[in-house]
């Protein structure tokens, strides 16, 4: 039985001023392993997270349906060390390990960009799952709706530490707290 293993690193996003478009990897991960099978199964969550809605199941289905095959049958096991909804990215594990997964056990030819557009649209904005696919600290931004990134220096004597709360939080609820408009404005040259 064939399988790949993809190892996503946790991110923090919303840095600074670059709201939704400034993201950093972080050392922190999670482990999926995908494997053909008869029948989709999900092992290694919380049991509300074991079935097809999996996001890293919908990712995979998402990456099969943009290089035009079908998805088949798979078992997902998760390792997971990044915590769910705490503002490290867990999603974004889960998106970016279904895409790159799905490309890499199927043999889909899927490049880097269209991996990033698979990603970025079922996401809805780039800072978070432009770092967990490419790594570093990265810059990106939608226009028209595809998304754009580039990696950018942080000082090699910056240290990076996550203050993890007890309470679970979600991205929507965080965002509410915010007062309106929120709005940044970052020129990018690529």
């Amino acid at each position: 039985m064939k399988s790949v293993t993809v190892r996503v690193p946790a991110t923090s996003a919303n840095i600074g001023p670059g709201f939704d478009s400034l993201g950093i990897a972080l050392s922190l991960y999670n482990t999926f392993t995908f494997a053909q099978t008869e029948k989709t199964s999900v092992a290694g969550c919380e049991e509300k997270y074991a079935n097809e809605n999996n996001l890293a199941l919908v990712a995979f289905r998402a990456a099969c349906e943009k290089a035009g095959k079908s998805a088949p049958a798979v078992s997902l096991d998760i390792r997971a060390e990044v915590p769910v909804s705490r503002g490290l990215g867990s999603s974004a594990t889960l998106l970016v390990a279904g895409a790159v997964g799905a490309n890499a056990l199927l043999d889909l030819g899927l490049s880097d960009g269209d991996l990033f557009e698979v990603v970025n649209r079922l996401e809805g904005h780039p800072d978070n799952v432009a770092p967990a696919l490419f790594g570093g600290f990265t810059a990106s931004l939608l226009d028209n709706g595809v998304p754009y990134t580039m990696a950018l220096s942080v000082h090699p004597k910056y240290r990076f530490c996550a203050f993890v709360p007890d309470f679970e939080t979600s991205t929507h609820e965080a965002r509410a707290v915010l007062p309106m408009p929120c709005i940044t404005v970052l020129t990018l040259r690529f």
